[in-house]
């Protein structure tokens, strides 16, 4: 005899992760502040978890060689750690829209080994702030806001819509050795 034999499960009321398109995560960092279009097409168009972007250091910026070498993030109690996997350790490649939104941020921060966006060139971004901005802009413009969990989804979303193998995005595709 099945003791599972009748029993029904609860449905599973989880929330539903956001993607964006590539035409709507065009509009979405368009309608940012100008000072605010770097970090999230960076969510956007590199796919960097939230930890990834707070350490992000221009250093880690290869504008020769079109990628952003992730290679450290930031924990809230620890600071400045090595990535979540050995995964975790990879190049992104920089698309031309994140490209030129990072040589603007670049040329007006001054700054060339700092934090690409913290508060200061050695303090990161506060999350709760960045995404109250994001939504005040957003909710000017009438758009449906995005966090940044949300941003990396849309991310890999583009990737595998532009022919990237999905298994490719994954493991191997942008895992340094």
């Amino acid at each position: 005899m099945n003791p599972t034999t009748g029993l029904e499960l609860p449905a599973v009321r989880g929330r539903r992760e956001r993607v964006a398109s590539p035409v709507e995560a065009s509009i979405l960092v368009t309608a940012l502040p100008e000072s605010e279009r770097a970090l999230w097409a960076t969510a956007l168009y590199a796919g960097l978890r939230l930890g990834e972007l707070r350490a992000l250091r221009w250093v880690d910026v290869d504008f020769s060689a079109g990628v952003i070498r992730v290679c450290r993030s930031w924990d809230p109690r620890e600071g400045e750690i090595a990535p979540k996997s050995q995964a975790g350790v990879r190049d992104v490649p920089i698309p031309a829209a994140l490209r030129s939104l990072l040589v603007a941020r670049r040329l007006t921060s001054g700054c060339t080994d700092g934090l690409v966006f913290g508060r200061t060139f050695s303090n990161p971004f506060n999350p709760a702030t960045i995404n109250i901005r994001a939504r005040k802009a957003w909710k000017t413009a009438g758009l449906a806001p995005i966090g940044l969990h949300e941003a990396r989804h849309t991310y890999a979303s583009l990737m595998i819509a532009a022919g990237v193998n999905a298994k490719a995005l994954t493991t191997t595709w942008v895992t340094r050795p």
